[in-house]
Protein backbone atom coordinates (compact mmCIF):
# COMPACT_ATOMS: atom_id res chain seq x y z
CA UNK A 1 0.00 0.00 0.00
CA UNK A 2 0.96 3.55 -0.88
CA UNK A 3 -0.12 6.59 1.29
CA UNK A 4 1.32 9.86 0.54
CA UNK A 5 -0.04 13.08 1.18
CA UNK A 6 1.58 16.57 0.95
CA UNK A 7 1.02 20.18 0.17
CA UNK A 8 1.86 22.21 -3.13
CA UNK A 9 1.74 25.83 -2.42
CA UNK A 10 -1.86 26.27 -2.19
CA UNK A 11 -3.35 22.42 -3.10
CA UNK A 12 -3.07 19.05 -1.28
CA UNK A 13 -2.40 15.74 -3.06
CA UNK A 14 -3.42 12.89 -1.08
CA UNK A 15 -2.65 9.62 -2.76
CA UNK A 16 -4.25 6.17 -1.44
CA UNK A 17 -2.94 3.23 -3.36
CA UNK A 18 -4.37 0.02 -1.81
CA UNK A 19 -2.04 -1.88 -4.29
CA UNK A 20 1.87 -2.98 -3.29
CA UNK A 21 4.37 -0.91 -5.93
CA UNK A 22 6.42 -3.44 -8.04
CA UNK A 23 9.28 -1.20 -7.88
CA UNK A 24 9.69 1.85 -5.79
CA UNK A 25 12.84 4.47 -5.97
CA UNK A 26 12.80 8.21 -5.16
CA UNK A 27 9.51 9.07 -4.94
CA UNK A 28 8.69 7.24 -8.10
CA UNK A 29 6.18 4.08 -7.59
CA UNK A 30 5.50 1.92 -10.79
CA UNK A 31 1.80 -0.66 -10.23
CA UNK A 32 0.96 -3.99 -12.19
CA UNK A 33 3.24 -6.30 -14.31
CA UNK A 34 4.11 -5.33 -17.05
CA UNK A 35 6.50 -7.66 -19.17
CA UNK A 36 9.64 -5.34 -20.67
CA UNK A 37 9.69 -2.36 -17.92
CA UNK A 38 13.28 -0.07 -17.71
CA UNK A 39 13.36 2.80 -16.16
CA UNK A 40 12.49 6.18 -18.49
CA UNK A 41 10.93 3.53 -21.04
CA UNK A 42 8.67 5.13 -23.63
CA UNK A 43 5.57 4.27 -22.50
CA UNK A 44 4.62 3.22 -25.39
CA UNK A 45 6.63 -0.07 -25.90
CA UNK A 46 5.72 -1.26 -22.19
CA UNK A 47 3.68 -4.38 -22.54
CA UNK A 48 1.15 -5.67 -19.42
CA UNK A 49 -0.57 -3.77 -17.53
CA UNK A 50 0.75 -0.99 -15.48
CA UNK A 51 0.91 2.44 -13.63
CA UNK A 52 3.29 5.13 -12.73
CA UNK A 53 3.22 7.98 -10.36
CA UNK A 54 6.05 10.36 -9.45
CA UNK A 55 6.00 12.30 -6.77
CA UNK A 56 8.01 15.84 -6.78
CA UNK A 57 8.98 18.80 -5.02
CA UNK A 58 6.01 20.60 -6.48
CA UNK A 59 3.88 18.37 -9.07
CA UNK A 60 2.50 14.77 -9.15
CA UNK A 61 2.36 12.80 -12.81
CA UNK A 62 0.39 10.03 -12.89
CA UNK A 63 0.91 8.06 -16.21
CA UNK A 64 -1.50 5.16 -17.23
CA UNK A 65 -1.01 2.10 -19.82
CA UNK A 66 -2.39 2.26 -23.34
CA UNK A 67 -5.46 0.90 -22.72
CA UNK A 68 -6.00 2.35 -19.07
CA UNK A 69 -6.29 -1.69 -17.69
CA UNK A 70 -4.79 -0.23 -15.11
CA UNK A 71 -7.37 2.39 -13.17
CA UNK A 72 -6.79 5.04 -11.14
CA UNK A 73 -9.26 7.58 -10.05
CA UNK A 74 -9.25 11.01 -8.38
CA UNK A 75 -11.34 13.27 -7.40
CA UNK A 76 -11.11 17.20 -6.89
CA UNK A 77 -12.57 18.57 -3.49
CA UNK A 78 -12.05 22.30 -2.34
CA UNK A 79 -8.13 22.52 -1.90
CA UNK A 80 -7.17 18.94 -1.82
CA UNK A 81 -7.17 16.65 -4.95
CA UNK A 82 -7.73 12.51 -3.89
CA UNK A 83 -5.92 9.93 -5.81
CA UNK A 84 -6.65 6.36 -5.63
CA UNK A 85 -7.42 2.84 -7.21
CA UNK A 86 -10.43 2.30 -4.62
CA UNK A 87 -13.13 4.74 -6.30
CA UNK A 88 -15.31 3.49 -2.86
CA UNK A 89 -12.52 5.38 -1.12
CA UNK A 90 -13.22 8.29 -3.10
CA UNK A 91 -16.76 8.46 -2.26
CA UNK A 92 -16.20 9.05 1.36
CA UNK A 93 -14.38 12.19 1.00
CA UNK A 94 -17.86 13.46 -0.74
CA UNK A 95 -20.58 14.75 1.56
CA UNK A 96 -23.46 14.13 -0.95
CA UNK A 97 -23.07 11.74 -4.09
CA UNK A 98 -24.30 12.50 -7.23
CA UNK A 99 -24.77 9.95 -9.78
CA UNK A 100 -23.80 11.26 -13.81
CA UNK A 101 -27.17 10.43 -15.38
CA UNK A 102 -25.53 10.02 -18.68
CA UNK A 103 -23.06 7.83 -17.84
CA UNK A 104 -25.72 5.62 -16.04
CA UNK A 105 -27.10 5.27 -19.06
CA UNK A 106 -23.92 4.33 -20.62
CA UNK A 107 -23.36 1.85 -18.11
CA UNK A 108 -27.26 0.46 -17.87
CA UNK A 109 -26.66 -0.45 -22.13
CA UNK A 110 -22.78 -0.77 -21.90
CA UNK A 111 -21.68 -2.39 -18.74
CA UNK A 112 -19.37 0.31 -18.32
CA UNK A 113 -18.52 4.25 -18.19
CA UNK A 114 -16.48 6.13 -20.45
CA UNK A 115 -13.25 6.18 -20.08
CA UNK A 116 -12.38 9.87 -18.01
CA UNK A 117 -15.58 9.25 -15.99
CA UNK A 118 -17.69 7.14 -13.16
CA UNK A 119 -20.95 6.51 -11.97
CA UNK A 120 -20.34 9.50 -9.37
CA UNK A 121 -19.99 13.51 -10.43
CA UNK A 122 -16.84 14.52 -9.26
CA UNK A 123 -14.92 11.07 -9.35
CA UNK A 124 -12.89 10.74 -12.55
CA UNK A 125 -10.48 8.05 -14.17
CA UNK A 126 -7.35 8.92 -15.39
CA UNK A 127 -7.49 8.27 -18.99
CA UNK A 128 -6.00 5.84 -21.14
CA UNK A 129 -2.60 6.59 -22.48
CA UNK A 130 -2.33 9.56 -20.99
CA UNK A 131 0.76 11.53 -19.02
CA UNK A 132 -1.19 13.64 -16.31
CA UNK A 133 0.45 16.28 -14.29
CA UNK A 134 -1.15 17.94 -11.62
CA UNK A 135 0.57 21.20 -10.25
CA UNK A 136 -0.96 23.76 -7.19
CA UNK A 137 -2.89 25.43 -9.68
CA UNK A 138 -3.45 23.25 -13.04
CA UNK A 139 -4.40 19.85 -13.88
CA UNK A 140 -2.43 18.70 -17.55
CA UNK A 141 -3.77 15.80 -19.50
CA UNK A 142 -1.17 14.85 -22.16
CA UNK A 143 -2.22 12.13 -24.57
CA UNK A 144 1.09 9.59 -25.60
CA UNK A 145 -1.04 7.41 -28.08
CA UNK A 146 0.24 7.99 -31.28
CA UNK A 147 -1.53 9.79 -34.54
CA UNK A 148 -0.44 7.74 -37.38
CA UNK A 149 -1.42 8.19 -41.02
CA UNK A 150 -3.16 5.42 -43.05
CA UNK A 151 -2.06 2.87 -45.03
CA UNK A 152 -4.22 0.09 -46.38
CA UNK A 153 -1.27 -3.02 -46.35
CA UNK A 154 -2.48 -6.44 -44.95
CA UNK A 155 0.83 -7.93 -45.86
CA UNK A 156 2.88 -5.66 -43.84
CA UNK A 157 0.10 -5.62 -40.67
CA UNK A 158 0.14 -9.40 -40.43
CA UNK A 159 4.03 -9.46 -40.36
CA UNK A 160 3.90 -6.58 -37.94
CA UNK A 161 1.60 -8.62 -35.43
CA UNK A 162 3.47 -11.75 -36.12
CA UNK A 163 6.62 -9.87 -35.41
CA UNK A 164 5.62 -7.61 -32.03
CA UNK A 165 3.81 -10.77 -30.63
CA UNK A 166 6.87 -13.13 -31.42
CA UNK A 167 8.49 -10.55 -28.96
CA UNK A 168 5.97 -10.64 -26.58
CA UNK A 169 6.41 -14.11 -26.26
CA UNK A 170 10.28 -13.55 -26.15
CA UNK A 171 10.03 -11.23 -23.05
CA UNK A 172 7.36 -13.89 -21.67
CA UNK A 173 9.89 -17.26 -21.89
CA UNK A 174 12.80 -14.56 -20.10
CA UNK A 175 10.13 -14.64 -17.27
CA UNK A 176 11.16 -17.93 -16.12
CA UNK A 177 7.16 -18.19 -14.73
CA UNK A 178 5.24 -21.25 -15.22
CA UNK A 179 2.04 -19.64 -18.13
CA UNK A 180 -1.47 -20.89 -17.44
CA UNK A 181 -3.05 -20.15 -21.06
CA UNK A 182 -6.95 -19.93 -20.71
CA UNK A 183 -8.38 -21.62 -23.81
CA UNK A 184 -11.31 -21.05 -25.38
CA UNK A 185 -10.45 -23.08 -28.65
CA UNK A 186 -10.80 -20.25 -31.11
CA UNK A 187 -8.42 -18.81 -33.43
CA UNK A 188 -6.87 -16.37 -30.94
CA UNK A 189 -6.06 -18.87 -28.49
CA UNK A 190 -4.83 -21.28 -30.86
CA UNK A 191 -2.30 -18.73 -31.84
CA UNK A 192 -0.99 -18.17 -28.64
CA UNK A 193 -0.67 -21.52 -28.09
CA UNK A 194 1.35 -22.39 -30.99
CA UNK A 195 3.55 -19.22 -30.30
CA UNK A 196 4.12 -21.08 -26.65
CA UNK A 197 5.28 -24.09 -28.31
CA UNK A 198 7.38 -22.05 -30.77
CA UNK A 199 9.47 -20.59 -27.50
CA UNK A 200 9.30 -24.10 -25.52
CA UNK A 201 7.42 -22.11 -22.76
CA UNK A 202 6.31 -24.46 -20.11
CA UNK A 203 2.79 -24.03 -20.05
CA UNK A 204 -1.14 -25.48 -19.59
CA UNK A 205 -3.71 -24.88 -20.79
CA UNK A 206 -7.15 -24.28 -19.14
CA UNK A 207 -10.79 -24.54 -19.58
CA UNK A 208 -13.20 -22.89 -16.82
CA UNK A 209 -16.52 -25.16 -17.41
CA UNK A 210 -19.58 -23.62 -15.84
CA UNK A 211 -21.62 -25.67 -13.35
CA UNK A 212 -23.98 -25.58 -13.95
CA UNK A 213 -24.03 -24.54 -17.58
CA UNK A 214 -26.25 -23.80 -20.24
CA UNK A 215 -26.08 -24.40 -24.02
CA UNK A 216 -23.69 -22.03 -25.74
CA UNK A 217 -21.07 -22.69 -22.50
CA UNK A 218 -21.28 -26.61 -23.21
CA UNK A 219 -20.60 -25.64 -27.45
CA UNK A 220 -17.72 -24.36 -26.33
CA UNK A 221 -16.07 -27.30 -23.92
CA UNK A 222 -16.95 -29.37 -27.17
CA UNK A 223 -15.06 -27.35 -28.96
CA UNK A 224 -12.01 -27.03 -26.44
CA UNK A 225 -11.69 -30.58 -26.28
CA UNK A 226 -11.52 -31.41 -30.04
CA UNK A 227 -9.55 -28.08 -31.35
CA UNK A 228 -6.95 -28.62 -28.03
CA UNK A 229 -6.49 -32.76 -29.90
CA UNK A 230 -6.33 -30.79 -33.57
CA UNK A 231 -3.07 -28.46 -31.51
CA UNK A 232 -1.80 -32.06 -30.35
CA UNK A 233 -2.49 -30.10 -26.78
CA UNK A 234 -4.08 -31.36 -23.39
CA UNK A 235 -6.11 -28.72 -21.95
CA UNK A 236 -7.20 -29.37 -17.80
CA UNK A 237 -10.99 -28.75 -17.42
CA UNK A 238 -11.66 -26.76 -14.42
CA UNK A 239 -15.14 -26.58 -12.97
CA UNK A 240 -16.30 -23.35 -11.40
CA UNK A 241 -19.81 -23.80 -9.59
CA UNK A 242 -21.65 -20.42 -10.62
CA UNK A 243 -23.89 -20.05 -7.33
CA UNK A 244 -20.62 -20.77 -4.93
CA UNK A 245 -20.34 -17.27 -3.59
CA UNK A 246 -21.67 -16.47 -0.04
CA UNK A 247 -23.30 -13.19 0.56
CA UNK A 248 -20.49 -11.32 1.66
CA UNK A 249 -18.56 -12.58 -0.84
CA UNK A 250 -20.59 -11.82 -3.58
CA UNK A 251 -20.89 -8.22 -2.50
CA UNK A 252 -17.65 -7.59 -2.10
CA UNK A 253 -16.90 -8.47 -5.39
CA UNK A 254 -19.98 -6.92 -6.99
CA UNK A 255 -18.16 -3.57 -5.22
CA UNK A 256 -15.10 -4.01 -6.70
CA UNK A 257 -16.88 -4.64 -10.26
CA UNK A 258 -19.29 -2.35 -9.86
CA UNK A 259 -17.93 0.55 -12.44
CA UNK A 260 -17.93 -2.35 -14.70
CA UNK A 261 -20.73 -4.85 -14.86
CA UNK A 262 -20.13 -8.43 -15.58
CA UNK A 263 -20.79 -12.10 -15.32
CA UNK A 264 -18.23 -12.04 -12.43
CA UNK A 265 -18.29 -16.04 -11.03
CA UNK A 266 -16.25 -17.73 -13.73
CA UNK A 267 -13.50 -15.26 -13.49
CA UNK A 268 -13.52 -14.82 -9.46
CA UNK A 269 -13.70 -18.02 -8.86
CA UNK A 270 -11.98 -19.26 -11.70
CA UNK A 271 -9.23 -17.25 -10.52
CA UNK A 272 -9.19 -18.80 -7.42
CA UNK A 273 -9.48 -22.37 -8.56
CA UNK A 274 -6.42 -21.96 -11.04
CA UNK A 275 -4.56 -20.39 -7.90
CA UNK A 276 -5.33 -23.68 -5.96
CA UNK A 277 -4.70 -25.82 -9.06
CA UNK A 278 -1.22 -24.23 -10.44
CA UNK A 279 -0.09 -21.89 -7.15
CA UNK A 280 0.41 -18.35 -7.12
CA UNK A 281 3.93 -18.02 -8.96
CA UNK A 282 2.09 -18.08 -12.45
CA UNK A 283 1.23 -15.74 -15.35
CA UNK A 284 -1.84 -16.07 -16.63
CA UNK A 285 -2.58 -15.12 -20.80
CA UNK A 286 -6.02 -14.28 -22.18
CA UNK A 287 -6.88 -13.86 -25.87
CA UNK A 288 -8.99 -10.92 -24.39
CA UNK A 289 -8.98 -7.86 -27.10
CA UNK A 290 -8.28 -9.56 -29.99
CA UNK A 291 -11.57 -8.90 -31.63
CA UNK A 292 -11.62 -5.30 -30.41
CA UNK A 293 -8.43 -4.71 -31.87
CA UNK A 294 -8.60 -6.23 -35.07
CA UNK A 295 -12.45 -5.94 -36.26
CA UNK A 296 -14.13 -3.88 -33.33
CA UNK A 297 -16.28 -6.21 -32.25
CA UNK A 298 -18.06 -8.94 -34.81
CA UNK A 299 -15.65 -11.60 -36.05
CA UNK A 300 -17.57 -14.71 -36.37
CA UNK A 301 -18.42 -16.12 -39.44
CA UNK A 302 -22.23 -15.72 -39.47
CA UNK A 303 -24.53 -13.85 -42.04
CA UNK A 304 -25.05 -11.17 -39.23
CA UNK A 305 -21.56 -10.65 -38.22
CA UNK A 306 -21.03 -10.02 -41.54
CA UNK A 307 -23.47 -7.38 -41.84
CA UNK A 308 -22.06 -5.51 -38.70
CA UNK A 309 -18.54 -5.70 -40.28
CA UNK A 310 -20.21 -3.90 -43.04
CA UNK A 311 -21.67 -1.14 -41.12
CA UNK A 312 -18.54 -1.21 -38.97
CA UNK A 313 -15.93 -0.54 -41.91
CA UNK A 314 -18.13 0.53 -45.21
CA UNK A 315 -20.98 2.22 -43.54
CA UNK A 316 -21.90 4.41 -47.17
CA UNK A 317 -22.42 0.65 -48.68
CA UNK A 318 -25.56 -0.30 -50.08
CA UNK A 319 -25.00 -3.22 -47.55
CA UNK A 320 -24.65 -1.18 -44.93
CA UNK A 321 -27.79 0.29 -45.43
CA UNK A 322 -30.37 -2.89 -46.29
CA UNK A 323 -28.18 -3.98 -42.58
CA UNK A 324 -29.79 -1.12 -41.13
CA UNK A 325 -33.36 -1.48 -42.01
CA UNK A 326 -33.27 -5.08 -41.13
CA UNK A 327 -31.76 -4.12 -37.55
CA UNK A 328 -34.88 -1.71 -37.16
CA UNK A 329 -37.07 -4.38 -37.93
CA UNK A 330 -35.57 -7.02 -35.51
CA UNK A 331 -34.85 -4.32 -32.72
CA UNK A 332 -38.13 -2.19 -32.95
CA UNK A 333 -35.72 0.69 -32.71
CA UNK A 334 -34.39 3.68 -35.02
CA UNK A 335 -31.57 3.69 -35.49
CA UNK A 336 -29.33 5.36 -38.43
CA UNK A 337 -25.57 5.22 -39.74
CA UNK A 338 -23.64 8.30 -39.22
CA UNK A 339 -22.59 10.81 -42.16
CA UNK A 340 -19.71 11.99 -41.00
CA UNK A 341 -16.42 11.68 -39.11
CA UNK A 342 -17.79 12.92 -35.67
CA UNK A 343 -21.11 10.63 -36.15
CA UNK A 344 -19.09 7.22 -37.15
CA UNK A 345 -17.40 8.22 -34.20
CA UNK A 346 -20.11 8.48 -31.53
CA UNK A 347 -21.55 5.33 -33.68
CA UNK A 348 -18.44 3.61 -32.62
CA UNK A 349 -18.15 4.87 -28.88
CA UNK A 350 -22.36 3.86 -28.32
CA UNK A 351 -22.14 0.56 -30.74
CA UNK A 352 -25.88 -1.22 -30.08
CA UNK A 353 -24.80 -5.02 -30.05
CA UNK A 354 -21.99 -4.31 -32.33
CA UNK A 355 -23.36 -2.47 -34.98
CA UNK A 356 -22.02 0.67 -35.38
CA UNK A 357 -25.07 3.34 -35.73
CA UNK A 358 -26.34 5.96 -34.03
CA UNK A 359 -30.22 5.49 -32.26
CA UNK A 360 -32.60 8.18 -33.20
CA UNK A 361 -34.25 8.26 -29.80
CA UNK A 362 -31.25 9.43 -27.90
CA UNK A 363 -31.49 13.30 -27.16
CA UNK A 364 -28.93 15.51 -28.55
CA UNK A 365 -27.53 16.25 -24.74
CA UNK A 366 -26.45 12.61 -24.52
CA UNK A 367 -24.25 12.59 -27.86
CA UNK A 368 -22.99 16.02 -27.18
CA UNK A 369 -21.93 14.50 -23.95
CA UNK A 370 -20.48 11.74 -25.58
CA UNK A 371 -18.51 13.62 -28.12
CA UNK A 372 -16.80 15.99 -25.33
CA UNK A 373 -15.30 13.44 -23.63
CA UNK A 374 -13.42 12.73 -26.81
CA UNK A 375 -12.13 16.75 -27.74
CA UNK A 376 -9.34 16.36 -26.02
CA UNK A 377 -7.92 13.49 -27.90
CA UNK A 378 -8.97 14.80 -31.35
CA UNK A 379 -6.78 17.58 -30.77
CA UNK A 380 -3.88 15.91 -30.73
CA UNK A 381 -5.00 13.12 -33.15
CA UNK A 382 -5.46 14.51 -36.32
CA UNK A 383 -6.18 11.09 -38.63
CA UNK A 384 -9.39 9.39 -38.36
CA UNK A 385 -7.97 6.12 -38.19
CA UNK A 386 -5.86 7.18 -34.79
CA UNK A 387 -9.14 8.70 -33.15
CA UNK A 388 -11.23 5.08 -34.14
CA UNK A 389 -8.78 3.50 -32.43
CA UNK A 390 -8.49 6.07 -29.38
CA UNK A 391 -12.44 6.24 -29.20
CA UNK A 392 -12.33 2.24 -28.79
CA UNK A 393 -10.17 2.32 -26.25
CA UNK A 394 -11.50 5.00 -24.12
CA UNK A 395 -14.98 2.71 -24.23
CA UNK A 396 -14.46 -1.14 -24.79
CA UNK A 397 -10.90 -1.51 -24.25
CA UNK A 398 -10.72 0.29 -20.77
CA UNK A 399 -14.31 -1.52 -19.75
CA UNK A 400 -15.42 -4.65 -18.44
CA UNK A 401 -14.19 -7.18 -20.30
CA UNK A 402 -11.04 -6.47 -19.65
CA UNK A 403 -11.66 -5.28 -15.80
CA UNK A 404 -13.38 -8.48 -15.07
CA UNK A 405 -10.10 -9.83 -16.09
CA UNK A 406 -7.67 -7.35 -14.27
CA UNK A 407 -9.52 -7.21 -10.99
CA UNK A 408 -10.06 -10.99 -10.89
CA UNK A 409 -6.27 -11.74 -10.68
CA UNK A 410 -5.73 -8.74 -8.43
CA UNK A 411 -7.95 -9.98 -5.62
CA UNK A 412 -6.28 -13.16 -5.65
CA UNK A 413 -2.94 -12.00 -6.09
CA UNK A 414 -2.16 -13.17 -9.51
CA UNK A 415 -0.22 -11.80 -12.54
CA UNK A 416 -1.88 -12.00 -16.47
CA UNK A 417 -0.79 -10.70 -19.88
CA UNK A 418 -3.42 -10.18 -22.89
CA UNK A 419 -0.87 -10.36 -25.46
CA UNK A 420 -3.25 -8.45 -28.07
CA UNK A 421 -3.45 -5.51 -26.16
CA UNK A 422 0.19 -4.88 -26.60
CA UNK A 423 0.85 -1.22 -28.23
CA UNK A 424 2.67 -2.72 -31.28
CA UNK A 425 -0.25 -4.78 -32.11
CA UNK A 426 -2.32 -1.72 -31.66
CA UNK A 427 -0.37 0.82 -33.52
CA UNK A 428 0.42 -1.87 -36.49
CA UNK A 429 -4.05 -2.59 -36.70
CA UNK A 430 -4.11 1.40 -36.81
CA UNK A 431 -1.94 1.87 -39.61
CA UNK A 432 -2.00 -0.84 -42.03
CA UNK A 433 -5.37 -3.07 -40.94
CA UNK A 434 -7.57 -3.45 -44.65
CA UNK A 435 -10.69 -2.87 -43.74
CA UNK A 436 -12.74 -4.17 -47.42
CA UNK A 437 -10.81 -7.45 -46.41
CA UNK A 438 -11.77 -7.04 -42.61
CA UNK A 439 -14.97 -7.44 -43.52
CA UNK A 440 -15.01 -11.17 -45.66
CA UNK A 441 -11.95 -12.34 -43.83
CA UNK A 442 -12.59 -11.32 -40.15
CA UNK A 443 -9.20 -11.21 -37.62
CA UNK A 444 -7.28 -11.95 -41.02
CA UNK A 445 -4.02 -11.52 -40.03
CA UNK A 446 -4.70 -14.32 -36.80
CA UNK A 447 -5.70 -16.85 -39.78
CA UNK A 448 -2.82 -16.00 -41.72
CA UNK A 449 -0.02 -15.82 -39.03
CA UNK A 450 -1.66 -19.61 -38.11
CA UNK A 451 -1.46 -20.82 -41.97
CA UNK A 452 2.06 -19.09 -43.12
CA UNK A 453 4.02 -19.04 -39.52
CA UNK A 454 2.47 -22.25 -38.31
CA UNK A 455 0.79 -24.36 -41.23
CA UNK A 456 -2.06 -24.55 -39.00
CA UNK A 457 -5.16 -24.51 -40.77
CA UNK A 458 -8.17 -23.48 -38.57
CA UNK A 459 -10.64 -23.67 -40.85
CA UNK A 460 -10.16 -27.42 -41.43
CA UNK A 461 -11.24 -28.26 -38.28
CA UNK A 462 -13.98 -30.58 -38.33
CA UNK A 463 -16.03 -29.80 -35.47
CA UNK A 464 -18.51 -32.54 -34.35
CA UNK A 465 -21.24 -31.27 -31.68
CA UNK A 466 -23.26 -33.38 -29.33
CA UNK A 467 -26.10 -30.83 -28.79
CA UNK A 468 -28.04 -30.69 -25.68
CA UNK A 469 -30.75 -28.19 -24.44
CA UNK A 470 -30.08 -27.54 -20.59
CA UNK A 471 -32.71 -25.68 -18.57
CA UNK A 472 -30.15 -23.01 -17.44
CA UNK A 473 -30.98 -19.81 -18.80
CA UNK A 474 -28.63 -17.33 -20.04
CA UNK A 475 -30.88 -14.22 -20.59
CA UNK A 476 -32.00 -15.11 -16.73
CA UNK A 477 -28.47 -15.17 -15.39
CA UNK A 478 -28.16 -11.76 -17.30
CA UNK A 479 -30.78 -10.11 -15.59
CA UNK A 480 -30.19 -11.52 -12.21
CA UNK A 481 -26.41 -10.13 -12.74
CA UNK A 482 -27.94 -6.86 -14.01
CA UNK A 483 -30.13 -6.66 -10.67
CA UNK A 484 -27.24 -7.11 -8.61
CA UNK A 485 -25.45 -4.26 -9.57
CA UNK A 486 -28.20 -1.74 -9.25
CA UNK A 487 -28.67 -3.01 -5.67
CA UNK A 488 -24.94 -2.45 -5.27
CA UNK A 489 -24.98 1.10 -6.99
CA UNK A 490 -27.92 1.90 -3.97
CA UNK A 491 -26.45 0.41 -1.40
CA UNK A 492 -23.10 2.21 -2.09
CA UNK A 493 -25.32 5.61 -2.21
CA UNK A 494 -27.16 5.09 0.64
CA UNK A 495 -23.81 4.01 2.77
CA UNK A 496 -21.91 7.04 2.16
CA UNK A 497 -25.23 9.64 2.42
Amino acid sequence: MVRKTFKLTNRIVDINIFDTAFHEEDNCFFFGHPLDYIKNSDYNTIKGPWLKITIKKDEVVVVTDIIGTYRLYYLSAENFIYISDNYSFLLGKISEIKINKIEYEYWKKHDYTTGGKTLFVGVNKFKPATENIIKDNSFEENLYFKNLPREYNSIRHTEMVFTDLDHTFDLIKKTNTKVVLMFSGGKDSCLLALFLKKQDIDFVSVFLKLEPTFTQAYLDYQKVLQVSEALGIKTDIITVKVNSFSKDESNKIHQVQLLDKHFTAIHYRGAEEIKKAYGSDILILNGSTSDSIFTFGPSENSKISYLRRNIMFNSKSLISKIAVQFLNLKARRHFRLGKNEDELLLALMDEYKYCRVLDKEKDEDYYDYLLKQLSFAKKVLTTFNSMEMYTKTYTFLQGSTQQVIHNSCRFHKLKYIMPFASPGVIYATMKYRNDKLEITQPKYCVERILKEKFNFDYNNIKLDYNNQTFSYNLDELRKNVNEEFEKCLSASISKTN
